[in-house]
């Protein structure tokens, strides 16, 4: 198992900028959702790594929001984070990022859309809020909160370990291999 450090003041973002769902979760997340997380949290700082990063991310650059771009390990962004944020409007299907993030032990701030497809519980395996306010809230709770970090960081490394490991794969693949 990965483990994320706990004191880190970072929050981040991944994704291939290619995919106009991500350019929009980025631009509300600095628009509409950090304000209010440093309305109560000013030193949380905000990362967004990710390929084919348009101008219009680059643009959001400031003391608060470093936007990165390509980088060839993403690794140290999940080992260094606090929370990973994930306010997606837009998409379908399974979200690798979030799983991956989970996968880190890092816990996870979604929407409903953001939660389609992997299997995630509200309060449980990730905080999950569509409403502005309550996502900089969920952000704010995993700053202050360490029993509720620590929870949700081995919830969401058992939900990975439990439904996509290759101990929980393999009995559903070999049938169709052979």
């Amino acid at each position: 198992m990965r483990y994320t450090r706990f004191g880190s003041a970072r929050s981040f973002f991944i994704g291939g900028f290619n995919h106009v769902p991500n350019v929009d979760a980025v631009i509300y997340f600095v628009r509409d959702i950090l304000p209010l997380v440093h309305a109560q949290r000013p030193e949380i700082r905000f990362n967004i790594v990710g390929s084919d990063m348009p101008d219009a991310i680059r643009a959001l650059a400031s003391d608060l929001v470093n936007p990165v771009g390509y980088v060839p390990d993403v690794t140290p962004w999940f080992e260094q984070s606090r929370v990973f944020v994930s306010p997606l409007r837009h998409g379908a299907g399974m979200k690798g990022k979030i799983g991956q993030s989970l996968s880190y032990g890092l816990p996870v701030v979604t929407t409903r859309i953001g939660a389609e497809g992997i299997g995630l519980t509200a309060e449980v395996d990730a905080l999950i809020a569509d409403d502005p306010l309550v996502f900089a809230q969920s952000v704010v709770r995993l700053y202050t909160d360490d029993a509720l970090w620590h929870r949700m960081s081995a919830a969401g490394q058992a939900l990975i370990e439990r439904r996509y490991s290759k101990a929980a794969v393999a009995p559903m693949l070999l049938p169709l291999l052979t």
